[in-house]
């Protein structure tokens, strides 16, 4: 993990990246990749499916989109590359805000993939989450149903709040390598 710090020279003001008090600092790995499996989302939904797991069911309650974010509500105004993303609201009707429902739990889940025959593997995606602090909003991953990641707990105001794409990197040997059936699901959990 690592950060930025600059200082402006004139007013001598001091610029971090990322500026996310959550997550403050990029992800890189260091050592050789494979590429096992890859999903730049070009070609539709395919496999992923989405789901409302808990809340009341109304108009956007299950709001995983695939499709060109808006920008609004704190999205980005594009995919990091390509036109499409997977994303909360990503507004691309008239009467969508870009922001996740209150109340809610819903999840976006991968294809069920064979990693068999590998011995390491690692989820590595381009992010850009904002969610509340996980004292009120949690944002997860889970591997075969265990969780591997959430946003940080802080005093109730430490938000995750990206403003960047940023490359995140997780090791998820101790529950994909080696298994004939993986699945990675992505939840989102408001209050």
């Amino acid at each position: 993990r690592y950060r930025i710090e600059a200082d402006e020279m004139e007013s001598g003001t001091v610029v971090s990246r990322p500026f996310n008090e959550g997550d403050p600092g990029f992800y890189v790995y260091v050592g050789e990749l494979s590429e096992i499996l890859c999903d730049d989302f070009e070609s539709g939904e395919g496999e992923w499916t989405h789901e409302l797991i808990s809340g009341e069911i109304s108009d956007g309650a299950d709001d995983w989109m695939l499709g060109t974010p808006t920008g609004n509500g704190g999205d980005p105004e594009g995919a990091y590359s390509g036109d499409n993303v997977w994303g909360n609201d990503l507004a691309l009707e008239e009467n969508w805000d870009g922001k996740y429902q209150n109340n809610k739990i819903n999840a976006l889940y991968s294809p069920v993939w064979d990693l068999t025959d590998h011995d390491s593997v690692r989820l590595q995606f381009r992010r850009w989450l904002g969610v509340e602090d996980a004292a009120y909003d949690f944002g997860r991953i889970y591997v075969n149903g265990t969780e591997v990641w959430t946003n940080a707990v802080g005093p109730g105001d430490v938000h995750h709040q990206d403003t960047e794409w940023i490359l995140f990197d997780l090791d998820i040997t101790e529950w994909a390598a080696n298994q004939s059936e993986v699945q990675i699901k992505w939840e989102i959990e408001s209050d």
